[in-house]
């Protein structure tokens, strides 16, 4: 228990900001050891910068982002698949949030 060193009462305000540090401490390591889908699949950049998911920073969740499937995916390695859920990195990731739970 943190206490006050002065009155040597519970100071929740700084319990609350300890717990946030721990609870913070690795998270920045993890989001950098985690790859987006241009990473993992190789996008070339002429392709990378102008794909709704990379523009919209959404490589980690890039079957959430208007444009990268349908009729005319923008997706490359999209146009080899019959849809998001057929992609390797979807399926990664998919698994990775199952063992989560």
């Amino acid at each position: 228990m943190i206490v006050d060193e002065e009155s040597k009462v519970p100071c929740p305000a700084r319990m609350a900001i300890e717990w946030l540090e721990s609870a913070f401490t690795n998270w920045s390591k993890e989001k950098a050891e985690q790859k987006s889908c241009w990473q993992v699949i190789g996008c070339p950049f002429n392709i990378r910068c102008k794909c709704p998911a990379f523009v919209n920073r959404a490589g980690r969740r890039c079957w959430l982002v208007a444009g990268t499937m349908g009729e005319n995916p923008f997706c490359t390695h999209l146009t080899k698949l019959k849809d998001c859920t057929e992609c390797s990195f979807y399926i990664e990731i998919k698994c990775i949030k199952e063992q989560d739970k």
